[in-house]
């Protein structure tokens, strides 16, 4: 849906997503990469678990209206009497479809209210109306999990780009009875592909995963 190197970007820029980035305190005596400040992990981790519990879920009933209309686009541009249409007509007829579907749609939490608002400032539109505010509010949800994921794991980059679409274990481990999540670890691996690593995590990441793995 959106490519590793796009929420690479939305990680390392500010798109309203995050509060602003404590840089400062990181250049001290042990260098730049130091722990991030509490307050800060504490505000942005309410605004990824927000994204996570509340918004995620609305794209498993929101993404088969988008496909579907994709077939009906279809269907119309190659059923026409006077042939084909051309390509930029399509285009346009397929982003006024997902125009009409996203003014349509009724965004709610996870208790099913609706969601009319994000409870904190963010600069993207919300509810989006339009194709493009959809893909940057899906990024944004992609990128909140996936910021999830590495700071309760510890996991760098490639560790959490290791996780597969099978990665959830439905089974608890040990006595905590929490979830689990299965992938690779690299830094003492002399494997290009990697040591296999299993990490615990809270049952909100773990639905997370499944939601996006539908």
């Amino acid at each position: 849906l959106v490519s590793n190197e796009r929420i690479r970007k939305l990680a390392a820029g500010n798109h309203g997503l995050l509060p602003e980035r404590p840089v400062t305190s990181q250049q001290d005596f042990y260098g730049k990469y130091q722990p991030l400040p509490d307050a800060y992990v504490a505000e942005a981790g309410r605004i990824w678990t927000y994204y996570a519990r509340h918004v995620l879920p609305n794209f498993a009933r929101l993404i088969p209206l988008m496909l579907a209309d994709v077939d009906v686009s279809r269907r119309r541009s190659w059923g026409k009497r006077s042939g084909a249409l051309t390509a930029a007509r399509i285009k346009q007829i397929r982003l006024e479809n997902y125009r009409a579907i996203l003014q349509s749609f009724i965004w709610t939490d996870a208790d099913g209210k609706p969601i009319l608002e994000l409870p904190f400032f963010t600069r993207t539109e919300f509810p989006p109306q339009a194709f493009k505010g959809y893909l940057q509010l899906l990024s944004f949800v992609q990128a909140s999990v996936m910021q999830l994921l590495a700071l309760l794991t510890g996991g760098r980059l490639n560790e959490i780009e290791s996780l597969k679409r099978d990665c959830h274990n439905a089974g608890p481990v040990g006595d905590d009875e929490m979830p689990t999540i299965r992938g690779a670890t690299y830094k003492f691996s002399g494997l290009s592909v990697g040591d296999r690593k299993i990490w615990p995590v809270p049952a909100l990441v773990a639905e997370a995963i499944l939601e996006m793995k539908k």
